[in-house]
Parts: structure tokens; sequence; C-alpha cells
């Protein structure tokens, strides 16, 4: 996003179905045609020994330890709670089930975008210089099991954890 391989936006495609954001994103699908979240990890030059900042974009979630702005509140993404140990997907996985134990619920009618930091998903393919293709992240949340799709690079996809990659 934005030409930076430090911002992402990552679609969670699926909830726990018993929950409460599910009926929730069943409800959007129909009335917007969106049935995902979509989140927007920020990456330190100093990554992974420092955690990203991760914020839903959309939709508007209330609960869910989502703040205001549309920042995740979770000790895994401080300092004290942060182990450079922690995979990209693994922090995705715990991001939704906090969702779903916090009962995030969606705000249907809220504003969509906040802060005007993100741009439209999935990248363009001005994304990265032209010898990158553009990256799109489409991670499933538990309790489907994790699939990783990504177009990246070989030296790219070294930085991430190689079991993942399709």
């Amino acid at each position: 996003m934005n030409d930076s391989l430090y911002d992402w936006n990552v679609k969670l495609l699926k909830v726990d179905e018993d929950s409460a954001l599910h009926s929730d994103l069943q409800i959007l699908k129909e009335k917007e045609g969106a049935d995902f979240i979509l989140l927007n990890f920020t990456f330190k030059d100093n990554f992974p020994f420092d955690p990203p900042f991760v914020r839903v974009v959309s939709p508007v979630l209330s609960g869910g330890y989502v703040l205001g702005g549309g920042a995740i509140c979770m000790e895994l993404l401080t300092k004290q709670g942060w182990s450079s140990a922690y995979s990209v997907e693994s922090v995705i996985m715990q991001i939704s089930a906090t969702l779903v134990k916090g009962k995030a619920r969606v705000q249907f009618g809220a504003n969509k975008v906040r802060g005007g930091r993100v741009s439209s998903f999935p990248p363009s393919s001005s994304f990265l210089p032209s010898f990158f293709p553009s990256l799109s992240l489409y991670l499933p949340i538990h309790p489907s099991p994790l699939i990783y799709q990504s177009r990246f690079p070989s030296i790219l996809s070294y930085l991430l954890s190689p079991s993942f990659l399709l």
C-alpha cells in the first residue's frame, strides 16, 4: 500500500460461524456485498522485534477490543506482550479469536474509513516497484484452517513463514 512494504491490507474472510460477528458479516454481505473484515498492518522497520500496529479499516466494529479509530487493543501487540517468534499468521489468528471473544459487532451505517490512511483493496500494480508483483493477502479466520495466498517474489517469501505460503 502506498509503495511501502511496511503497510499491508489483510482481508479476514471467515469468523467462527457461531458468533454474532459472523451473523453481522452475513447481513453486511446482503447489504453491501462485502463479508470480510479489512485490517491494516503497519510494520516498523525493526519488525519482527517490535509488534505491528493493527487496526480495523472496515467495517466499523464495536466491542472486540477495537477502539474508536479502529486500533486493536491487545497485549500481544504491545512491546511487553510481543515475541519476535510470532508469525504474521499467528497474529492474525489471535486477532480473529479476540474479535469473537470480545463480542465484536458490525456498526451498520457508520463511516467506513477512519483516519484517511487506507487505500482501496487490493493494492494497485504501483504498490511495489515493477520487479515485484502486487501484494494480496487473503486470510481466513479460525476455525477454518489458515490459508495464506500471496504473490510475493521468493526473496520476500523468505521473510514470512514459508510453511504457510502456497
